[in-house]
């Protein structure tokens, strides 16, 4: 079996380049070819059976072009248009029997998809039921076009599942579940180690929000639930583009929180300390119709969770029991279960291991592989 992996840009590579490591240990699979932009950074880590092509061309930073501007646009349509031709020749060259796109600007792409069809079986992973971002790659129309072409879609949890069906009315019987696998290693660290190197001098309980900032995060609704909490708040991420964190910053100095910061990506060292000096992964989300790849790290690190009622966190959270879910979008109710965890005493341990186990990286693979041979 001949397996393209397409990932139209780098932002999942974190995720693909894994999950082909885990698809290439099967002895079904003759030939597989990863397929990415210019700016993924995962390359070395590859299997050396995976041969890997950067094929897609990059769009223009934003430092080059003002967001929203006639050449920023013109990027944006130019390289998505070019990218879409590029794969589908190389895939008509290559004939594969399965295409997996793992992500793809569906406004763009869903004229393009249908195409490579006669040859290929395309299986689209919707890491996003709905894009969490406002951006001129997609639309409602462009995404349920995209899930009614495609010929199978893998999401990560029941959730997604209804979601889905709910919002798009796409065949339930066209959509499987394979949840997102969880890396079981990682470089263990002493909890007051790490917490001397981020400064934190005190045993007052940490919390963590970690990832990119933007509104739909909800790290107001944190701030604001986090009043009159004797504690501190680590955030680490950086502002999506356009948006500023100086309005946090004003929330934080109004409400005597004390913080933390790292506003700047992080890398994967750092984020051994910052995520086992923490007592709990805050996720405030307000709406979220996906999983969330820094939730399950969060399992990878044994760290329970305080998350909103939205995506696939409620399902996970209570399905091994990792923590505490509060209303989406709701300061009273965040900053009750906030308090309700700080005065629990839970050992997470065992609930963690059997997560792990049950979500681990070469479970998944396996999982993957079955689910693209039906």
């Amino acid at each position: 079996m001949k397996i393209i992996v397409s990932e139209y840009s780098s932002g999942f590579s974190s995720y693909s380049y894994i999950l082909c490591n885990e698809l290439i240990k099967d002895k079904s699979i003759s030939d597989l070819i990863y397929l990415t932009d210019t700016n993924n950074f995962y390359i070395p880590k590859l299997n050396k059976k995976i041969k890997s092509i950067m094929l897609f061309q990059s769009f223009a930073s934003d430092k080059q072009h003002k967001k929203w501007s006639i050449r920023w646009m013109w990027n944006r349509g130019f390289v998505s248009l070019y990218n879409c031709i590029k794969r589908n020749r190389f895939i008509k060259k290559e004939k594969p029997d399965i295409v997996l796109i793992q992500a793809t600007l569906s406004v763009f792409d869903c004229h393009f998809i249908k195409s490579i069809q006669k040859r290929t079986k395309v299986v689209l992973t919707v890491h996003d039921v709905i894009v969490p971002t406002n951006s001129m790659d997609w639309s409602m129309r462009s995404l349920k076009k995209m899930y009614q072409i495609a010929d199978l879609l893998i999401v990560h949890s029941e959730t997604n599942k209804k979601e889905l069906y709910k919002r798009f009315r796409i065949k339930k019987e066209k959509i499987k579940v394979v949840p997102h696998g969880i890396e079981s290693k990682y470089c263990k660290q002493d909890k007051k180690e790490c917490r001397k190197k981020l400064n934190i001098m005190d045993d007052k309980p940490v919390f963590l929000f970690y990832g990119g900032i933007r509104k739909s995060k909800g790290l107001d609704i944190l701030i604001k639930a986090l009043k009159n909490v004797d504690c501190s708040l680590v955030i680490a991420g950086k502002p999506s583009y356009g948006e500023s964190f100086e309005e946090y910053r004003r929330l934080i100095l109004e409400n005597h929180i004390r913080t933390i910061e790292y506003i700047e990506f992080t890398n994967d060292d750092f984020r051994d300390i910052l995520f086992q000096a923490s007592d709990y992964l805050i996720l405030p989300y307000k709406e979220f119709c996906s999983q969330s790849g820094v939730f399950m790290q969060a399992i990878q690190y044994h760290l329970p969770v305080i998350a909103t009622d939205v995506g696939s966190f409620k399902e996970f959270i209570e399905k091994y029991d990792l923590g505490f879910v509060a209303e989406p979008d709701n300061v009273k109710s965040l900053h009750k279960v906030i308090c309700k965890a700080i005065t629990t005493e839970k050992d997470y341990e065992n609930n963690m291991v059997r997560a792990v186990a049950e979500n681990s990286w070469e479970v998944i693979g396996k999982v993957y592989l079955d689910t693209l041979k039906m």
